[in-house]
């Protein structure tokens, strides 16, 4: 319990400040909205400390606190050998209307400070059901057989999708906990837990290689992926890995092939 707490408290954009801190009753309606996409990886070859499991907690901190506005969404999957019909851990939409500033004025100090406390008790009611569900989907087990393998690729799919329903000018982020060692047996795939690319020619030309494929198996050009900030969190024993570092310029080639146009952070997660 004290663990939870701890986490949940990180998780709270801060602990010991205020509730204004989390919700400013001066904001202002944004015409754009956040829609972040979460990925958190639950086949073997991902596997977590507390200390990592802390640490990344602490790296969603500043992405949780742009969600403000009314219509701003969260969705998360579980990677695993299934990750095409993994159901959703997550699925929440900002729903708190904006506390206007004209909604206050000509009110007594009573009342304002009333209407500022319903809405930052509404504001940080919504972030507990956010952070509760990726403190739990973080710290949960996978012992299913689904475990054996790591269906990335599948991944992708589920960004189109979901970003397909973002309006332009809108922020669309992705985040990846996960080793990102696609192991997939079959034709066609890749299997780096049995052979990951040796080195960054070879992981430029599977990516390469793999775009086609990829757009073949998911009858999609992934349009919707243009302006996703990405941001990439493993296991720590994974940096210290030799192939680690050819895995991820594979992906890096990969996502800027499917159109990702900003940086890749792969460094999520990691203390500075």
């Amino acid at each position: 319990m004290a663990a939870m707490m701890t986490l949940s408290c990180i998780l709270l954009l801060g602990c010991g400040g205020s509730a204004e801190a989390v919700a400013d009753a001066k904001c202002q309606e944004q015409q754009n909205n956040q829609h972040m996409l979460i990925f958190i990886d639950k086949s073997s070859s991902s596997v977590l400390t507390d200390d990592h499991r802390r640490e990344f907690l602490r790296q969603f901190q500043p992405l949780l606190k742009q969600f403000v506005s009314k219509g701003d969404r969260v969705k998360g999957y579980f990677v695993h050998e299934n990750t095409l019909g993994a159901k959703t851990f997550i699925y929440q939409t900002y729903s708190v209307p904006c506390l206007n500033p004209q909604e206050l004025e000509g009110e007594s100090e009573l009342v304002r400070e009333g209407k500022i406390s319903k809405y930052n008790k509404q504001v940080t009611g919504f972030a507990k059901q956010i952070q509760r569900s990726i403190s739990d989907a973080i710290s949960d087990t996978n012992a299913a057989s689904t475990r054996r393998a790591t269906d990335l690729w599948a991944a992708l799919y589920h960004m189109d999708e979901y970003f397909a329903e973002a309006q332009q000018g809108d922020v669309k982020t992705a985040v990846f906990i996960s080793d990102m060692a696609e192991s997939v047996v079959g034709r066609e795939r890749r299997n780096f837990s049995q052979r990951p690319p040796r080195d960054i020619a070879q992981a430029k030309q599977w990516a390469a290689e793999d775009l086609e494929v990829i757009k073949r198996i998911y009858q999609k050009d992934f349009s919707s992926l243009a302006d996703v900030s990405i941001h990439v969190g493993a296991p720590i024993d994974r940096y210290e890995a030799n192939n680690y570092e050819f895995i991820r310029v594979y992906w890096e080639h990969l996502f800027k092939q499917l159109g990702v146009a900003s940086d890749i952070n792969f460094e999520f997660g990691q203390s500075r």
